[in-house]
């Protein structure tokens, strides 16, 4: 992933590889859970995951707005960036 994020920032989509770094370490508290110690996941408490979850699904959204009109698969990504939309605030 993270060669990935690194070759999409050369094209142009700024901010990728931190994002993707962030949403690694959210892997490993998907499976290992809050850990104080720091050596299963790197997330001490489960409201520092929570920060982090919220912040990739609101970049999420906000990078896939703007495909809103070239996208049509039913309502399935409407419903998503509305989802989103009303648990960030916005």
């Amino acid at each position: 992933m993270k060669p990935l994020a690194g070759l999409l920032e050369v094209a142009g989509h700024g901010g990728l590889a931190l994002r993707t770094g962030n949403v690694l370490l959210l892997h490993g508290y998907q499976y290992h859970g809050p850990d104080p110690g720091g050596e299963l996941s790197k997330y001490a408490a489960r409201e520092d995951a929570a920060a982090d979850i919220a912040a990739a699904a609101q970049e999420a959204a906000r990078r896939v707005e703007p495909l809103r009109g070239r996208i049509k698969r039913g309502g399935g990504l409407e419903r998503a960036l509305e989802e989103v939309g009303r648990a960030s605030g916005r």
